[in-house]
Formats: structure tokens, C-alpha cells, sequence
């Protein structure tokens, strides 16, 4: 006797169950990380947050990193995508490094200092990831966040023709970290300094994070070695990662 094919309303159903599935697992295990970090969570807590059984992180994602780079994809990419439609109307490596800067680091600014569940999901999250030197981590983070890294360095090194080439890597590297730090909580860096319930003008301090890596750029890389020689454009050392995604 022949098997029936399965009737499209069934095909259908059956698709809005695993989407269903992979959602609460991907909820599950993106709580999970922003609270305890990659390493803190094993996928028998993910499966357990989602009720689910073990065997269906498996299923849908195959292992616990690949489950990680979903999450990242989910939460950030859309970022990402923001990320690279201001660069570009910013005009690229034609762009002034304060709209540089701005099209660089608003909209993770954004998406961290923005209110609700959101905002501190990709918050918590992403402060987790940002220092997690784990390579599965660093792999995931990489491949979301390198090409907009290297459109915003390829920026940097456009307005910096004959600089100093370590220099220019050194105001690169801190560049990136004064990046990443603004997607913290800077709530709680209000209250340190006496302003409690002082919510971040994401607009104002756009303009704040824009003149002090302008000008922590202009000072440092621009300044000739000793010899008085110009250098190349400075090159990752080998075996260093280089700067880490934003």
C-alpha cells in the first residue's frame, strides 16, 4: 500500500511547530547567556528553560555553539544591518570621522540604551560576549560584527595617509573599546558619579563618543616615529587577533 503524502495544511503545521520549537529555544538560551555567559550555561539548562528535550537543541541547531551563533544572529544582526546603511549614508571612507564614528557606534548605542526587554537583553548579552575569550564565542562574534569592523577601520586609515603606524593601531584598539563600552550600563555609571536617574541622551552622547575618539585618533596616530620616517599602514602582528568585533 503507498503512503499518502503529507497534505500541505499538515506541511504547514508541522513547520509552525519546529519554528515554535527553535523560538523557545533560542529565547531559553539567550536568557540563559546574558545571565551566566556561554560557559555558564549547559544545553541540558537550555533545554530545561525551554521545556524541551535535550535531544531537540540537537535536532534544530546541532551543538551548543551553533545554538550560540543563532542567538547572536537573532539579536544583533538587525543591529548590524543599522550599522551598515549609516556608514554607507555616511559616506564610507569618505565619510568626516565624527559621522564615522556616529554611523559606527548609534546604533549598538542604541539598541543598548533603548528602554525595555530588548535593550537589556542585547545589553547583558552582548557586555557577556564582548569579554568572553572562548573561541566558539569569538568565532560567533567575529562573524557577525568583522565587516562593518573593517568598513569602520578601512574609515579610520582613509583620513590617516602617512601616520604612525602603531599609533594608528594602538588609537584603533581603543577606539574599539571605547565602543564597546558605551553598550554597557551606563545607568549605573550615572549613579557612580551622583546623577541617579539621569537616563543616557543617546543623541548627545553620540557627539561626546564621536570628539573623544576623534580626538584620541588625531593625537596618537598621527604622530611620526622617532626616526621621522613615515610607516605603512600599520598590520596585525601574526598570531593577534587583531580588534575585537563591536
Amino acid at each position: 500500500m503507498q503512503t499518502r503524502a503529507p497534505t500541505a495544511p499538515a506541511g504547514r503545521r508541522r513547520a509552525a511547530r519546529a519554528a515554535a520549537a527553535e523560538g523557545r529555544l533560542l529565547d531559553a538560551a539567550e536568557a540563559l547567556f546574558a545571565r551566566h555567559g556561554y560557559n555558564g550555561v549547559s544545553i541540558r539548562d537550555i533545554a530545561g528553560a525551554a521545556r524541551a528535550n535535550i535531544s531537540s537543541v540537537y535536532y534544530h541547531f546541532g551543538s551548543k555553539p551553533r545554538l550560540l551563533e543563532a542567538v547572536c544572529r537573532r539579536r544583533m544582526l538587525p543591529v548590524v544591518a543599522e550599522r551598515a546603511a549609516a556608514m554607507a549614508a555616511a559616506g564610507g571612507r569618505r565619510a568626516s570621522l565624527d559621522r564615522l564614528v556616529a554611523a559606527f557606534v548609534g546604533p549598538t548605542l542604541r539598541a543598548a540604551q533603548g528602554r525595555g526587554r530588548d535593550a537589556a537583553m542585547f545589553r547583558r548579552l552582548a557586555g557577556h560576549l564582548a569579554t568572553d575569550p572562548t573561541p566558539e564565542v569569538r568565532r560567533a562574534i567575529r562573524a557577525i560584527f568583522d565587516e562593518s569592523v573593517r568598513a569602520f577601520v578601512d574609515g579610520l586609515r582613509a583620513g590617516d595617509a602617512g601616520g604612525d603606524a602603531d599609533g594608528f593601531f594602538w588609537s584603533v584598539a581603543c577606539a574599539m573599546g571605547a565602543a564597546v563600552y558605551v553598550q554597557g550600563d551606563l545607568a549605573h555609571l550615572a549613579r557612580m558619579l551622583g546623577r541617579p536617574g539621569c537616563p543616557p541622551d543617546t543623541k548627545r552622547g553620540l557627539e561626546h563618543i564621536a570628539r573623544f575618539i576623534r580626538g584620541g585618533v588625531e593625537a596618537t596616530s598621527r604622530r611620526k616615529p622617532a626616526s621621522g620616517g613615515a610607516l605603512a599602514v600599520a598590520r596585525p602582528c601574526r598570531g593577534s587577533g587583531g580588534p575585537q568585533g563591536a
